[in-house]
C-alpha cells in the first residue's frame, strides 16, 4: 500500500478509548503516560535512513524494512496545536530584529543576545 507510517506503539494491555484520544497528539511517549509500564513496542519511524526502523519501547525489537520503500520527512501538522501555543506557530514582535539581521545577511554576534527566531532566510 502506499502509506505513510509514523509512531507505531503497541501495548500489553488495552488502552481505553478515552486515553489513546488524549496522547493521539503526542509525537513521543515517556513515563509520564499513564500505561507506559505496559508498553510493548514503541517505533517512532523518525530514523531517516537505512532498512530499520529502531524500537524505542522496552524490548528493543527493530523492524527490517523490505520491499520498495522511501524515507520523507514527515512535517505536516496532524493535530492542531492548543490555543495556549499558537504563539510558538506565528512569528513575534522579538524575531523582528533577528528577522532583518538575517535579510541583510549580517552575521549576528553571541553578544547581541537577539532572542528572537528566524522565520523566513530568504
Amino acid at each position: 500500500p502506499d502509506v505513510y507510517v509514523t509512531d507505531i506503539r503497541f501495548f500489553k494491555y488495552s488502552v481505553p478509548d478515552a486515553t489513546i484520544n488524549k496522547y493521539s497528539c503526542e509525537t513521543s511517549i515517556d513515563e509520564g503516560h499513564p500505561y507506559y509500564m505496559f508498553l510493548a513496542g514503541y517505533w517512532p519511524a523518525n530514523d531517516g535512513q537505512g532498512d530499520i526502523i529502531r524500537d524505542l519501547g522496552p524490548r528493543g525489537r527493530d523492524f527490517k524494512l523490505t520491499g520498495n520503500y522511501q524515507w520523507e520527512n514527515f512535517n505536516d501538522l496532524i493535530c492542531p496545536p492548543s490555543a495556549g501555543f499558537l504563539g510558538l506557530f506565528v512569528p513575534q514582535t522579538i524575531d523582528i530584529p533577528v528577522q532583518i539581521v538575517t535579510w541583510f545577511k549580517i552575521p549576528s554576534k553571541q553578544n547581541w543576545d537577539l532572542d528572537g527566531r528566524v522565520w523566513l532566510d530568504q
